[in-house]
């Protein structure tokens, strides 16, 4: 079994460390089970979350040891440095073979990042649709007016986003506003809640406890980390 061991620090961003749970921590029917996941922290009990409520990991550093990866899932405040027994243990893990890996929050280049598949897996009775949608991100687009454009039911446009997409439609376009709104916080001076406005996700307070719930960050912080240094 190749053990992966994830570091966990408050506040914790319950989507990265979610992430690497889905993969590497759950045993599905029919797969072999080929990796042996658990969770550490600098010191072992409560560590907090961006959700709001606390973990139990009863794992220290000690576990990196073994460790055939180690998952650094997220790390906020992004601008604080690691304890040094924790910079001690990583090295010491990576000086003996372990693969130290994490899932940047925004990949380099400045394009979006879509949770569409590539466009050959969306057929002609999706795509006129989702052109139409981020045509409006910063319009009430609901779920019903999506069916209603494409002349379906509600229950049929859902099937299609299942099997196209992989998402519900509500889901998809809460990704398509939030990645749109990423951009506009790196590559314009617009205040939050014009940036909320813009993606149809109403306030800057809306537009906050979104990024917090998916990104694990504020759109403030977000826009200091990644704002482009050039126009």
């Amino acid at each position: 079994m190749h053990r992966v061991v994830a570091l966990a620090r408050s506040p914790q961003s319950t989507f990265e460390l979610a992430c690497a749970a889905q993969v590497f921590g759950i045993e599905r029917p029919g797969l072999p089970a080929r990796y042996a996941f658990s969770v550490c922290a600098e010191r072992p009990g409560r560590v907090s979350t961006c959700a709001g409520y606390d973990m139990l990991v009863t794992d220290g550093l000690d576990a990196l040891d073994r460790a055939d990866t180690v998952i650094i899932p997220g790390w906020l405040p992004t601008g604080e440095p690691p304890a040094p027994a924790v910079v001690r243990a990583l090295r010491h893990a990576h000086s003996r073979g372990a693969r130290v890996v994490s899932m940047p929050p925004h990949r380099e280049g400045g394009q979006l990042q879509y949770s569409a598949p590539h466009p050959a897996q969306i057929d002609g009775t999706l795509a006129p649709l989702l052109e139409w949608i981020i045509g409006r991100l910063g319009e009430p687009v609901t779920v019903e007016s999506m069916a209603a454009h494409a002349g379906v039911s509600t229950r049929t446009l859902a099937r299609r986003f299942a099997d196209q997409l992989g998402t519900s439609p509500g889901q998809w376009l809460l990704t398509q506003r939030i990645a749109t709104a990423r951009d506009l916080l790196e590559s314009s001076d617009l205040p939050l809640d014009a940036v909320a406005r813009r993606v149809g996700l109403s306030s800057a307070t809306n537009l906050r406890r979104r990024f917090l719930n998916t990104l694990g960050t504020t759109p403030g912080a977000y826009r200091r980390a990644f704002r482009a240094k050039s126009r």
